[in-house]
């Protein structure tokens, strides 16, 4: 990036400008993602007005589920603008993938590119251009799910192990008792990235023992290392446990593992009804069968029934073959941060086959070790042919600089935008986005608790509704926690 603004003309200036409007422009149709209307805007409004309320999953069991990409949008949602609210989040994190994407693109051209940059080239190149056609037809882009964003930081953990890895492998600069004594050397970044990932949403949370490893690993075992890597974790993940406590008494929700004795603790039905929600494969089957045939059936009837699962299991073929294919044809030592790397797209593709088989909560593990693979074919095949990548694409420069970059790098921009924005209504919201869904509401009260719940066709989604809104008519027996400080101060069960 440094590089890039070192470099600044007035035509790159303006190339950088039209992106920052295109890529705004692409998020600012009109949400109607339903998890946003459904969660997601209510959990950022309170975040907004109140802060962590005590016993706020009383209201929506779904507001337990933490993530610092909602704390993050929430001053970024200000009152004063109403309901005119866009996916400003989604849209910055989209904006830095492309800028990054070109910068990779630039050094490759360059011959200046090492592995990491390969890598990080294909990895957006597939996950940005996925999300252009494949999710065009889907409102996910236009919302305020994480799941973009855990995406892009898989492929960010995976890029700095690639740039750690070939930096020890390649040089001599820390010596081998300094490697043992200290404990905040390069390789606590990918732990702190995948820290930051697992505090957006929990399906990141296979980098978290992968990178563990990768950052303790060593000839010997060293407790000093083991104990700054368990610390490490322990701090950045303090916040995300604390807000569960106060939201729901579950540190882990919505595992009822460690919950307290809080006068809010969610109820334990309701914690397990939200959590097996997303493991739907398990509910493709009929009650009356077991073993075996449990599974196979399940499996079949998820397969069967949606194109995104097929893909997922192309994905992992194929990532099953291209593994075998980087670890041999890998040059001896230099295959450390492929194995890392390997390690984490398996791990993470289990684990949502698991846990949650859809692949918009795991694209960033299907997608790694094809883009590991294009990048140790780029970097170690390309460039050796007679016409290799900088010659091929020579017509780019001119002087030694990517001044012809602008026009391709707009018409990327422009694919991008073509397919994810509708131009009928970019007039109404140069300035601001379009205004959220409006949902009938009807009020209704428990004890000293008034409320509203949105009314059919919106089910269960508030959108903009004042505060407070719950999905439907409230069943738990609730009143206020401290009823002189109004919403603030939470919700509490009535006994």
């Amino acid at each position: 990036m440094l590089w890039l603004l070192s470099g600044l003309t007035p035509s790159l200036t303006l190339c950088l400008f039209a992106l920052i409007i295109i890529v705004a422009l692409s998020f600012t149709p009109k949400m109607s993602w339903f998890d946003t209307g459904v969660y997601h805007l209510g959990i950022i409004k309170w975040l907004s007005k109140y802060g962590a309320v005590p016993g706020i999953t009383l209201i929506n069991p779904k507001f337990g589920f933490t993530s610092s990409w909602f704390a993050l949008a929430a001053p970024l949602t200000p009152e004063a603008i109403g309901s005119r609210i866009g996916a400003i989040t989604n849209g910055f994190i989209v904006w830095m993938a492309i800028v990054q994407l070109l910068i990779c693109w630039i050094k490759t051209l360059e011959k200046r590119s090492r592995i990491s940059d390969w890598f990080l080239l294909s990895f957006f190149s597939i996950s940005i251009s996925l999300y252009a056609l494949k999710f065009s037809t889907s409102p996910i882009l236009v919302s305020f799910t994480a799941d973009i964003a855990v995406t892009f930081l898989i492929g960010l953990t995976a890029w700095s192990i690639l740039i750690i890895s070939d930096d020890r492998q390649s040089s001599h600069k820390l010596s081998t008792a300094a490697v043992k004594s200290s404990i905040l050397d390069a390789r606590i970044i990918p732990l702190i990235l995948s820290c930051g990932a697992v505090t957006l949403k929990l399906s990141a949370f296979p980098l978290l023992p992968v990178t563990f490893l990768y950052y303790i690993w060593g000839p010997k075992i060293n407790i000093q290392r083991i104990l700054g890597g368990v610390t490490t974790i322990f701090l950045l993940l303090l916040p995300m446990i604390l807000f569960g406590v106060i939201t729901s008494g579950c540190p882990l929700y919505p595992s009822t593992a460690m919950c307290l004795d809080t006068p809010w603790l969610i109820t334990k039905q309701q914690a397990i009804e939200e959590a097996s929600e997303v493991q739907f494969w398990w509910k493709l089957v009929d009650e009356d069968v077991s073993g075996v045939t449990f599974l196979l059936l399940g499996f079949l009837r998820w397969l069967q029934g949606s194109i995104n699962s097929q893909m997922m299991i192309a994905l992992l073929v194929a990532s099953f073959v291209l593994s075998f294919w980087i670890l041999r044809t890998a040059e001896h030592g230099n295959n450390r941060g492929y194995i890392w790397l390997i390690g984490i797209g398996f791990l993470g593709m289990s684990f949502i086959m698991i846990k949650g088989p859809l692949i918009r909560f795991g694209l960033g593990y299907f997608i790694l070790v094809s883009s590991l693979s294009l990048a140790h074919y780029g970097l170690f095949q390309l460039t050796k042919m007679k016409l290799g990548v900088a010659r091929l694409f020579s017509f780019v420069f001119r002087g030694g600089r990517p001044s012809k970059l602008i026009p391709l790098g707009f018409l990327l921009l422009l694919g991008f935008t073509t397919a994810t924005v509708d131009s009928g209504d970019v007039q109404a919201r140069l300035i601001l986005p379009l205004e959220l869904p409006i949902a009938p509401i009807e009020a209704r009260q428990v004890n000293d608790v008034k409320y509203v719940y949105p009314l059919y066709p919106y089910y269960k989604a508030c959108w903009g509704a004042k505060l407070p809104c719950a999905p439907e008519p409230i069943e738990n027996n609730i009143k206020l926690r401290n009823p002189s400080q109004g919403l603030g101060a939470g919700f509490v069960q009535a006994k």
